[in-house]
């Protein structure tokens, strides 16, 4: 079972730069990943796949065009553009759109300690061209960290750690602030 524990992030003016910096590149290879697939389509008939598209990142890295970004968050930008599609196609949602820069709020990492690492005794957040970013960790986070998702919001930036849990010990405690499932719980 998997749980997420949501912690706010407190970066310096540098990090939050940085921080944007990886959400503009997530988001021009996503929507240069949809017009690709779109003129293919129009071309050929046939749209690449995401595995397709995600070898020609190392062309983009030889290009500089991923400077200051890890390629994971760019490869989890095709993940979810390919997700995007499949649900399209399945009757579950609807065509995969451009997106601007205010739709576009994340960025993911796949595995923990690769491109990112949560110190928990120092309470910081190492992530890959940002640098160590403090955070307020209200709980300690339970099981094997798995991923990581930074999302910006109004109030500031969140981190939104995903663990491996076992499923006796899940509820076990209370999960205040956590998500479970995919599901807020909010005792009030």
């Amino acid at each position: 079972m998997y749980r997420s524990f949501v912690f706010k992030l407190k970066p310096t003016a540098a990090q939050r730069l940085a921080l944007v910096r990886y959400l503009t590149v997530t988001r021009m290879v996503y929507n240069a990943a949809l017009e690709q697939r779109q003129t293919a389509f129009r071309l050929t008939g046939r749209a690449p796949s995401w595995i397709v598209q995600k070898r020609e990142i190392k062309q983009l890295r030889a290009a500089g065009l991923l400077e200051g970004c890890h390629v994971h968050t760019v490869q989890a930008a095709l993940r979810r553009l390919d997700r995007a599609f499949a649900r399209f196609f399945a009757g579950q949602a609807g065509y995969p759109r451009f997106k601007a820069g205010r739709h576009w709020r994340s960025f993911e990492f796949f595995e923990h300690g690769n491109g990112w690492r949560l110190d928990t005794d120092r309470q910081l957040l190492r992530i890959a061209a940002v640098g160590q970013v403090r955070v307020r960790l209200h709980r300690q986070p339970a099981g094997t960290v798995k991923t990581l998702t930074v999302v910006r919001k109004a109030d500031g930036w969140y981190a939104h750690v995903v663990c491996e849990v076992a499923a006796a010990s899940a509820h076990s405690e209370p999960c205040y602030g956590a998500l479970d499932l995919g599901l807020r719980l909010s005792l009030r």
